[in-house]
């Protein structure tokens, strides 16, 4: 049987989000790569933990990333694909604004107003990759102005995520968090994941409560892009925050 033409575009794209090599060349390229097969004003990359008011973006310029971010922190709740992703946990199928709001109530957001008023009427599709917990994944953001994105704008992003989530799941060059600067407190979290050390153990060496400890693991799991403490160590080896 012959490839459809979306997806050989589909596997063309694969192979060139693959062959980028290392965190900076893929937030630089990766974003492009994906509005070329998906056409939008802006595609950005984000990791959120609400619970500790963290995120980061990677996708628009340094200035933006860092608004963007800062708004998502403060306000990302208040986002209706967020809510709906957190209401149906097990079906990460792309999300238009549109199918979960109606514009007057996303422009109405505290989201909205502080970050995306100044795209004017914006439309969004969201995939998300990764959801380690309620509140707690990572994912990728299509805004466009003018017409909302059409059902086969959805049928192709949804040939599109399971590429990303691969990438998100299995390629350990591509952790975009690794530029963000461990607290000293949180190694000394992962030398202690390094030794096997229960949340418990780790708390009475720490002078801390167990209930702290997981709650430091599960933003060190943001930034580390996992939910599993033996991969949080691996990647924090691999990125050269743990030696041996």
């Amino acid at each position: 049987m012959p490839i459809r033409p979306r997806d050989a575009a589909v596997i063309d794209l694969a192979h060139e989000l693959m062959e980028l090599s290392g965190t900076t060349e893929y937030d630089a390229k990766a974003s492009g790569l994906l509005a070329g097969m998906l056409p939008a004003d802006e595609v950005i990359w984000a990791g959120v933990d609400f619970a500790a008011g963290r995120a980061i973006v990677c996708g628009a310029s340094s200035d933006i990333n860092d608004v963007r971010a800062a708004g998502l922190a403060r306000y990302g709740r208040t986002h209706q694909g967020v809510r709906n992703y957190e209401e149906f946990p097990h079906d990460r199928s792309p999300r238009r604004m549109s199918d979960v709001a109606s514009q007057t109530q996303w422009h109405q957001t505290p989201l909205y107003q502080e970050v995306y008023r100044d795209f004017g009427p914006a439309h969004q599709l969201g995939l998300m990759t990764r959801m380690v917990a309620p509140g707690i994944g990572t994912g990728w953001t299509f805004t466009r102005t003018g017409s909302d994105f059409t059902d086969r704008d959805v049928a192709l992003a949804n040939r599109v995520l399971p590429v990303l989530i691969a990438l998100e799941t299995t390629r350990t060059g591509l952790q975009r968090l690794s530029d963000v600067r461990v607290k000293p407190r949180e190694l000394v979290l992962l030398k202690h994941l390094a030794a096997g050390h229960t949340a418990r153990a780790i708390g009475h060496r720490m002078g801390v409560t167990e209930r702290t400890v997981r709650k430091h693991l599960g933003e060190l799991y943001v930034v580390l892009q996992c939910n599993d403490r033996l991969v949080a160590v691996q990647r924090a080896k691999d990125l050269g925050l743990l030696s041996g």
